[in-house]
């Protein structure tokens, strides 16, 4: 584990026993602020791991979250469940509810699965207004004490937690790499082994269930459920405008903007219209100048700054030393120095000009304009290798140091083979575990 990795790790676990001890030192107002950021925060990451790394633009989660809010009362009245199990049940039903709507709904894609999401909630809350089964208008009360507000807030917490480092994980598996390649090109994700249609209902069931677990907390904090709060559209509002203000498709995205989400609403809970209008213009800035959202805006800007730092320091070390170290450093072997410390130098090393003369010496005289070292590509998380795989630059035939290294066994499901790693064929031929040979 890195030195950066350590950190992280340190800073987040200290901020999350910040937060478990934080109901000693607060009212209840400040309770109730936490609760809501904490589960704002775990319904727009369950909602990022669709849209920011997936593509998957979904507008229903007032339907889940309906679902598992009315799943939860009637397993605690009718069942007579205690907190804890009403609550999973809930997140249980809305799996089912997902797993039920999911065969017609991935019929479509983009802007019309975008719809027929939003729809599918807004149909769902009709029906259950006008279904007497379960209460109608009137909705189900809940007949067990409810839990305290600590009790509420630190399940709010540690579901929040859960998700964000479930989401962290599952981003680096083979389901981050298929829902990256999916978010890129559906199509050709399919063409190259990626099985489109169970990444997507994966992402879909997990994001499901955290969404009707938010409802079923929601649903023992009030003690009383109707169709016109459990399937209100403001869940959904909510969850996608925090997740686009933090950051789509990031980690630490989601929870820095509930923050501001909450704490944006709370400062002007007596203002609504003024609430409402520096929420859009927010949000407009956001998606017109910084689309990665305001966490990825600053790590951008933070990188960029490191990126300058290494090369002023390394502009800097060239200039004081004679002017031949920086070419001897520029014609060393790649693996004397990392990568960055490589390109800076290769930046801050001065180019000669050719000497005037007959057009046979010239070339002779002629300087190396540009040096490149450890050049490769990079297809949705899959690193392929540079020109030094091949024995020469017109050979289909790829060393034998090549085809063992990583780079051509990628871990992902699709792995690709290509010349006589796989077979004699061209260096065209193309060979994937679900799709056979296939020219491309």
């Amino acid at each position: 584990m890195t030195r950066r990795r350590v950190v992280i790790v340190t800073a987040a676990a200290a901020v999350v026993v910040v937060l478990a001890v934080a109901p000693g030192f607060t009212g209840q107002y400040g309770l109730l602020v936490a609760f809501e950021i904490a589960q704002l925060a775990a319904l727009s990451q369950a909602w990022s791991l669709m849209a920011g790394y997936g593509g998957v633009v979904s507008l229903a989660v007032s339907a889940f979250v309906g679902v598992g809010s009315y799943a939860t009362a009637k397993m605690s009245v009718a069942a007579g469940l205690g907190l804890l199990p009403s609550i999973l049940a809930g997140g249980l039903f809305a799996v089912v509810f997902a797993l039920a709507v999911s065969v017609p709904m991935f019929r479509f894609r983009g802007l019309y699965f975008t719809i027929g999401s939003l729809v599918l909630a807004e149909a769902l809350g009709i029906f259950m207004s006008n279904y007497n089964g379960l209460g109608g208008n009137q909705g189900i009360t809940l007949t067990d004490t409810a839990p305290s507000a600590e009790t509420v807030y630190l399940l709010s917490l540690a579901l929040a937690v859960a998700v964000t480092l479930t989401v962290a994980w599952l981003v680096r598996t083979r389901l981050g790499l298929g829902l990256r390649a999916i978010r890129d090109d559906e199509d050709v994700a399919e063409r190259v082994g990626v099985r489109t249609f169970r990444t997507k209902l994966t992402a879909f069931v997990i994001a499901a269930f955290v969404m009707g677990i938010v409802g079923g907390i929601q649903a023992q904090r009030t003690g009383h459920i109707e169709p016109a709060g459990s399937f209100a559209l403001s869940w959904t509002i909510e969850t996608v405008n925090a997740a686009i203000i933090g950051g789509v498709g990031t980690i630490v995205g989601p929870l820095v903007g509930s923050a501001i989400s909450v704490g944006l609403s709370e400062r002007l809970a007596s203002y609504p219209e003024v609430h409402l209008i520096i929420l859009g213009a927010l949000l407009i800035i956001i998606i017109r100048l910084a689309p990665s959202g305001l966490w990825g805006a600053g790590c951008q800007l933070a990188r960029a700054g490191q990126r300058r730092f290494v090369r002023a320091r390394a502009q800097a070390a060239a200039s004081a030393a004679p002017a031949a170290a920086p070419r001897a450093a520029a014609s060393a072997p790649p693996a004397a120095a990392p990568r960055g410390a490589q390109v800076a130098a290769l930046a801050a090393a001065p180019v000669s000009r050719p000497a005037p003369g007959p057009p046979g010496r010239r070339a002779e005289a002629r300087s190396v304009l540009l040096r490149a070292a450890g050049i490769g590509k990079i297809y949705g998380g899959v690193r392929w290798p540079a020109a030094a795989c091949w024995s020469s630059p017109t050979s289909p035939r790829p060393t034998s140091a090549c085809c063992a290294s990583s780079a051509w066994n990628s871990p992902a499901r699709w792995r690709f083979a290509r010349g006589s790693c796989s077979s004699t064929r061209s260096a065209r031929a193309w060979s994937s575990p679900s799709s056979g040979n296939s020219s491309s």
